[in-house]
């Protein structure tokens, strides 16, 4: 009897080893493939070249207020929307020394709301391109952030100098820390070029002429007045508190 109990024990005792050599060996693979995967991922990653990118300080409340292209209270009575190029010395001064103050002054207490459209093909291909390239930073939540990048290194003297290659705009979302390969592909496909160039023509509709231009809207979506150039903040306040003074 004793031997039949020590006989079942021991056999017990095999299937358990089995059982457990099995579920190791299932394990062990499952691991095996996921450390696959993660190689294959890192592989297929676009190798870039970050060096000498200024990277944008983060701006808090792009966290609460970045809508898309749109930054601001959605409620706000009034909608500034800038047509610009990020080759435009002009566009760039108004981003370094105007946009702030525009932003604290009339954007964070709701008094109006900042919407960024380029002109396209304004200046030159590298202008469409990098347009192209913050709508598909946008894919990824990141519009506002590529737009500070995108100024913060943009050309100092001429056009279509590689400021705006394919190469530099895919490592200014790696910068940012985005998803390159999906950045990537977006950007080679071109996915986002009608859309740049319809920025363009809505632009030549409101009667756009040069970069930047500023074009007011109420809530309606009417136009209701227009900067051309670029204004010191004072011009912009004066103008929404009298657009607003104005509004039924």
């Amino acid at each position: 009897m004793a031997n039949r109990q020590s006989l079942l024990e021991r056999r017990r005792r095999a299937r358990r080893r089995k059982q457990m050599a099995v579920i190791g060996a299932i394990v062990g693979g499952v691991l095996v493939m996921v450390a696959a995967i993660i190689l294959i991922q890192q592989a297929s990653r676009p190798k870039v070249d970050t060096s000498g990118i200024i990277k944008p300080e983060p701006k808090p409340y792009y966290e609460t207020l970045a809508h898309g292209n749109v930054l601001g209270d959605p409620d706000a009575p009034i909608t500034i929307v800038e047509f610009s190029d990020f080759q435009c010395p002009h566009c760039q001064h108004f981003y370094r020394d105007v946009e702030p103050k525009l932003i604290e002054a009339l954007v964070l207490p709701g008094k109006a709301k900042f919407m960024y459209r380029s002109m396209g093909k304004f200046i030159g291909e590298e202008s469409l391109l990098a347009a192209e390239a913050l709508y598909c930073a946008e894919e990824q939540g990141a519009f506002w952030p590529y737009h500070d990048i995108l100024f913060l290194n943009a050309p100092q003297h001429g056009k279509d100098t590689g400021a705006y290659s394919m190469e530099r705009l895919i490592a200014m979302a790696e910068v940012l820390g985005l998803d390159t390969k999906a950045f990537a592909q977006c950007l080679e496909e071109h996915r986002y070029r009608q859309r740049a160039e319809q920025d363009k023509l809505d632009g030549f509709t409101y009667g756009v002429q040069g970069t930047p231009t500023f074009i007011f809207l109420n809530e309606n979506g009417e136009m209701i007045y227009r900067i051309d150039g670029a204004a010191d903040v004072d011009a912009f306040i004066q103008a929404v508190e009298e657009l607003t003074q104005q509004q039924p």
